[in-house]
């Protein structure tokens, strides 16, 4: 929301944003009313609740970072006649649709996996889809925090379905709508979050995003099959980026990609060093 040009569409974008935090602050009183409240101070129960305030401050951090953090767009001084002929080559072998292309809308030359994002109103590095809740497109260098904060909403919404489901065990007959809506909220934002957070890790490991899932082709020429190095591209080198919401300089750029190519007779070429 941070990106636009329109103040009122910023201000559009904002909505949706402020409702989820809405429910994170839903989350956090139903933990609190749900379970610290209703349970005897225990080492579990401190255990608890140390456990799901630092997942929330992960949680927090993780996304204010994806609404905040610019996903990246085509540089000015993009060369896209360099390397025309040199992509024409590949889309004979491979047949790759996310060439250097020319924005119809924009009238600006961008790199592959570019896209031009309506709601946005520019082309997105790497875009991977236009999230609503977020207020921002997730692409090159944010789609990194969006998976961090869907692992870590999905793992504090299973903290407060967990707890407040063994509230509702302790308490038996003297249940309290905090409880009931821990419980059953809970289990259902940890079932959607978790499967959402899932699927964006296959898709990094794979070198994808949501734009390419409807490629036909046997072939996708910037995996480079390995796992680590697609990782690497996404999220960097560097361990403690995987584990905080913090930047890493050691990730890709968005314009250029290491690639792995096959031969005219279908043969893969182990070429993941060679970049486009």
């Amino acid at each position: 929301m941070f990106f636009h040009k329109s103040i009122g569409l910023r201000v559009m974008f904002s909505v949706p944003v402020l409702a989820v935090l809405s429910i994170i602050l839903g989350m956090y009183l139903c933990f609190l009313y749900g379970f610290i409240l209703q349970m005897e101070v225990n080492f579990g129960v401190v255990f608890d609740a140390v456990l799901f305030h630092l997942i929330l401050l992960l949680t927090l951090w993780s996304y204010i970072k994806t609404v905040a953090t610019d996903p990246g767009s085509t540089p000015m001084n993009y060369n896209y006649q360099e390397l025309q002929e040199q992509f024409q080559e590949i889309l004979q072998q491979d047949q790759f649709h996310s060439s250097p292309s020319e924005c119809t809308k924009c009238g600006q030359f961008r790199p592959p996996r570019a896209h031009h994002c309506s709601i946005c109103d520019r082309c997105v590095l790497r875009m991977d889809h236009h999230c609503p809740w977020v207020g921002n497109c997730v692409g090159m260098y944010n789609q990194r925090f969006f998976t961090q904060f869907l692992c870590y909403s999905g793992l504090g919404s299973l903290v407060v379905a967990v707890s407040c489901g063994v509230s509702l065990l302790e308490t038996k007959g003297e249940t309290s709508f905090s409880q009931m809506i821990g419980a059953v909220a809970g289990s259902s934002l940890t079932l959607s979050l978790c499967g959402m957070a899932m699927f964006h890790m296959w898709m990094i490991a794979a070198n994808k995003n949501t734009l390419e899932l409807n490629i036909r082709s046997s072939h996708n020429v910037f995996d480079t099959g390995d796992k680590a190095k697609n990782w690497n591209y996404v999220c960097g080198t560097e361990l403690l980026g995987y584990i905080l919401p913090i930047e890493s300089r050691t990730c890709g750029d968005g314009i250029n990609y290491p690639v792995k190519l096959r031969t005219k007779e279908g043969t893969v070429v182990d070429n993941s060093s060679f970049f486009i």
